[in-house]
């Protein structure tokens, strides 16, 4: 996780890239990342907040229409 601030327009952005803990890694490292971004944001409550990255979220299988940028589940 790593969060940039800036100034624009006078407001304060932060922006945080995530990678969030693939398929296949312990449900309480997944918890810990989830609780650790979830902190972070509320520390910086009123702010502009923008979350970019690879969320790693996967609903189903069926990934029809979206082949080019959704992996297949092994």
């Amino acid at each position: 996780m790593m969060k940039i601030t800036m100034v624009v327009g006078g407001q304060l952005m932060h922006i945080f890239s995530v990678y969030t803990p693939q398929q296949g890694k312990p449900e309480e490292e997944k918890e810990e990342f989830r609780e650790r971004l979830a902190e972070k944001i509320s520390e910086i409550a009123g702010h502009t907040v923008i979350i970019a990255g690879d969320m790693n979220a996967h609903i189903g299988r069926d990934r029809r229409g979206y082949e080019e940028v959704m992996g297949r589940i092994e």
